[in-house]
């Protein structure tokens, strides 16, 4: 994946409502620190090359979002709309998502890091080339997506749904659930540990292992 394309020492300190004073709701090259943005409704926001550290964006009603070459630090986007969005070239290193919601979205080239994800909806994205690295992914819904070059490392995948969901070349193995929900034909090609094997074994083979 590639990363950001932005350099903290060359942006400029501001705000987040900065962004209501462009017509077109586009913010960029700014680094902002212990915002609290809550409650705002904003259809298709555009922000690039900045910086969010410690920002509570909770609650926020952001549709057809766009971001790009940015980073969010410690940043709280719990219970968010974000449904069609696109995110490309961003990183969230210890982020709060939970509940939020992303479905239809394209994310490209993302990494989601030490983040809590528990109930996010990605249903109907296309994640590409993006990685879910030591996160709480419990109960997420990755309905109907579509999976490429996307690593999964070290995350709680505990009843997460791929139902619809292609894991071919998608590897599983580090990751911790005793059950996901998917379609059997959906598992071909798709990298598991000898647990999990046998946990989908039991399920979709009635098998039993003694």
């Amino acid at each position: 994946m590639i990363f950001p394309k932005v350099n903290e020492a060359s942006l400029n300190k501001g705000s987040f409502f900065h962004i209501y004073e462009n017509e077109d709701f586009e913010l960029y090259n700014i680094l902002s620190q212990k915002e609290v943005i809550e409650n705002q409704i904003i259809c298709h926001p555009i922000i690039y090359k900045s910086i969010f550290k410690h920002a509570f964006f909770a609650s926020n009603d952001f549709q057809r979002m766009e971001i790009t070459d940015c980073i969010f630090e410690n940043c709280d986007f719990s219970g968010c709309i974000l449904t069609k969005s696109m995110l490309h070239r961003v990183k969230f290193v210890n982020c709060k998502l939970t509940g939020t919601k992303l479905m239809e979205s394209y994310i490209g080239n993302t990494l989601f890091e030490n983040c809590k994800m528990d109930y996010v909806n990605l249903s109907g994205s296309n994640i590409k080339e993006s990685n879910f690295e030591h996160s709480v992914l419990s109960s997420a819904d990755f309905v109907d997506c579509s999976l490429t070059k996307t690593m999964f490392y070290t995350n709680d995948l505990e009843n997460a749904s791929f139902f619809d969901t292609d894991l071919k070349n998608i590897d599983l193995s580090s990751n911790s659930f005793e059950m996901i929900e998917v379609r059997p034909e959906h598992l071909k090609n798709c990298t598991l540990n000898q647990l999990q094997a046998f946990g989908f074994a039991r399920k979709f083979l009635q098998i039993k292992v003694v």
